[in-house]
């Protein structure tokens, strides 16, 4: 695949695996990162649905980048962990993702993953899909074992693991599409640029 407009894509987020996918595809971009409140906003929005609610978070995060690049194509993506009705989210020391893991381990948790493109026009697409991820029974030595392997960037993922790289190997089964998982919804998404014009087969 080929990127055919003139600009490239403006992919508000930070996320080194989003990047890697758009790379892979062979979209073209450049970050423009969005701070806001994920935490309250999602406390405020207690009445969505996960998936709604990973749209939302979406959806915000473009809109912001929209107010600073008005005349550009933005991607903006997001991911919650749904986990027995609950959201699971980054953990901010070793030891607290120790316990996730450990939560998590032998039981299925749900990824739900939203992806938002917005075009000069204002105009808005939205792709979201959901993977299920059944993980091993994990013995404390296999997490400490994979935390030593992994290192503390896995502090900056939900759910604490790189599905990408070792932390396949934690999980028994999983239902749904690799770039899901990864955090950006991309069949859905390579669709509608290749329809506009913007991406080559």
């Amino acid at each position: 695949m080929s990127w055919l407009a003139a600009s490239p894509l403006l992919l508000a987020s930070r996320s080194k695996t989003r990047q890697d996918l758009l790379r892979s595809y062979g979209i073209e971009f450049e970050t423009a990162p969005v701070d806001f409140d994920e935490r309250a906003f999602e406390k405020n929005n207690q009445s969505l649905k996960p998936d709604e609610l990973a749209v939302a978070l979406a959806t915000e995060k473009g809109r912001k980048a929209r107010e600073n690049y008005v005349d550009r194509l933005v991607l903006a993506a997001d991911q919650i962990l749904l986990f027995e009705n609950a959201y699971l989210h980054q953990c901010q020391t070793h030891e607290e993702a120790i316990r996730q893991l450990q939560t998590l381990s032998g039981k299925t948790h749900y990824l739900i993953s939203a992806a938002v493109l917005l075009d000069d026009n204002n105009h808005q697409e939205v792709w979201q899909e959901t993977a299920e991820m059944q993980m091993r029974d994990l013995t404390e030595k296999e997490i400490k074992d994979y935390f030593d392997l992994e290192g503390p960037e896995l502090l900056k993922s939900v759910g604490c693991y790189h599905f990408e790289s070792h932390g396949r190997k934690l999980f028994s089964q999983v239902k749904g599409s690799i770039s899901a998982i990864l955090g950006m919804p991309m069949d859905g998404l390579c669709r509608s640029l290749m329809q506009k014009g913007y991406l080559a087969a």
